[in-house]
């Protein structure tokens, strides 16, 4: 997942930093992610004001991970993002235990639709912050073209879909596997 929103050569070359000089000694995670972030930083590849850090300690200091649903607007060029924790099999109650401790994650989120259909491009477009349960995302295509969000699966988590962009899915699908 890092090689993806860091990109290949960011990654590579923050891994590289971090066992040249770490090399023959022992390290921690903290260690790991400030080398990817000076990378980063450096190639422009995250702001100034976010780190590695803040993004993989939600992910690496909490169980879980999250399930993303993609609520579009009736017109479809906007929808709602929100973010819970996956359960194969919800318990009873699991809202009141999510407020009591929200589980809540830094989610890269790549997608790609019909009218504009690229599925290699997997650096995130929009970022969910851990402090987001619901987030908006505009500039989408109209209700009657399929969005698909995880490119590649190059994210940690589930994506679940409103009713009408399944169908959209599935029809194309049908259609033509090969485009999707």
């Amino acid at each position: 997942m890092m090689s993806h929103f860091l990109t290949e050569t960011t990654f590579r070359r923050g891994l590289a930093s971090y066992l040249n000089y770490y090399a023959y000694n022992s390290a921690t995670q903290d260690d790991l992610w400030q080398f990817l972030t000076a990378a980063a930083h450096q190639d422009g590849t995250l702001t100034s004001d976010l780190t590695v850090k803040v993004i993989m300690d939600t992910w690496t200091l909490q169980m879980g991970y999250p399930l993303i649903t993609v609520t579009r607007s009736d017109d479809g060029t906007s929808a709602t993002v929100t973010q819970e924790r996956f359960l194969l099999i919800p318990r009873e109650n699991t809202t009141a235990r999510q407020q009591e401790a929200p589980y809540r994650w830094w989610v890269p989120l790549s997608y790609t639709s019909a009218n504009n259909s690229d599925f290699s491009n997997t650096i995130p477009s929009e970022w969910m912050k851990d402090s987001e349960e619901h987030k908006a995302l505009t500039s989408l295509p109209a209700s009657d073209q399929w969005v698909i969000f995880n490119l590649q699966e190059t994210g940690y988590y589930r994506v679940n879909y409103d009713s009408n962009n399944w169908a959209l899915i599935t029809d194309q699908l049908k259609t033509d596997h090969e485009a999707i």
